[in-house]
C-alpha cells in the first residue's frame, strides 16, 4: 500500500515539475504577441554620432538585446523568468502627467524583479503603436537620455528609423550598425 502511494505521490510530484518546467514565465505571457525582431537606437559615447543601432528578439523565454555602440556589439539576454510585470498603475506613473486608464491598458510593462521604483530600466511593448511609433520602448528610469525605442523590422525598413535619425541630425550612415554577423559597422 505504501508503495502505491509513495509511486503515486511521485507521479504528482513529477507531472507538476513538467508542467511548471513548460508553462511561460509571467512575463513571457505578457509579451507573447510581440514575439519578433525589432530595430532601434540607443545613446553610446563609443559612437562617433553619439548612438549606436540596437535590435532586439523577443522569444517563447527571453529578451535578446543587441547593441552597436561603435567599439563592440553587445550581446544581452535576459530571461523572462528574472522579470515580472508592471501594474497598470505602474505603467501610467511612467508617463508624464500618468497616463489614462485606456492608454495604461494598452501598454505591456515588464521589469527585472527586484528593482525598486525609480532605478533600472522599464520594457514597455504598446500594442496601438502606429506605423511612426516605436512598438517597445526602454526607458532607463535613472537616466532618461539613454531610453531606447524599438520599432518593427517592417518600420524601418519602411524609413521609419532613417526619418528619426535625420529628425535628430544624425546621418544613418553614420550610425554604428549591428551585423548579421554580430559585428559592428560604421
Amino acid at each position: 500500500m505504501l508503495h502505491r502511494s509513495f509511486l503515486a505521490l511521485s507521479a504528482v510530484i513529477l507531472l507538476g515539475f513538467a508542467a511548471s518546467a513548460c508553462s511561460d514565465p509571467p512575463a513571457a505571457t505578457h509579451v507573447r504577441a510581440f514575439r519578433g525582431a525589432y530595430v532601434g537606437i540607443g545613446a553610446s559615447d563609443a559612437s562617433p554620432v553619439g548612438y549606436g543601432e540596437v535590435h532586439m528578439r523577443v522569444t517563447a523565454r527571453h529578451l535578446l538585446v543587441e547593441f552597436a555602440t561603435g567599439a563592440l556589439v553587445q550581446e544581452t539576454p535576459i530571461a523572462f523568468s528574472d522579470m515580472e510585470p508592471l501594474s497598470a498603475d505602474d505603467v501610467a506613473a511612467l508617463f508624464r502627467g500618468g497616463a489614462s486608464e485606456a492608454r495604461a491598458a494598452s501598454v505591456v510593462g515588464l521589469k527585472l524583479q527586484g528593482e525598486v521604483e525609480n532605478k533600472g530600466l522599464r520594457y514597455l511593448f504598446f500594442r496601438d503603436a502606429t506605423a511612426d511609433e516605436p512598438v517597445i520602448y526602454i526607458d532607463d528610469r535613472e537616466y532618461p537620455a539613454l531610453s531606447i525605442p524599438l520599432f518593427r523590422v517592417s518600420q524601418a525598413e519602411g524609413g521609419t528609423l532613417d526619418r528619426l535619425l535625420r529628425q535628430m541630425d544624425i546621418d544613418p550612415d553614420a550610425l554604428p550598425r549591428v551585423n548579421a554577423d554580430g559585428g559592428a559597422r560604421w
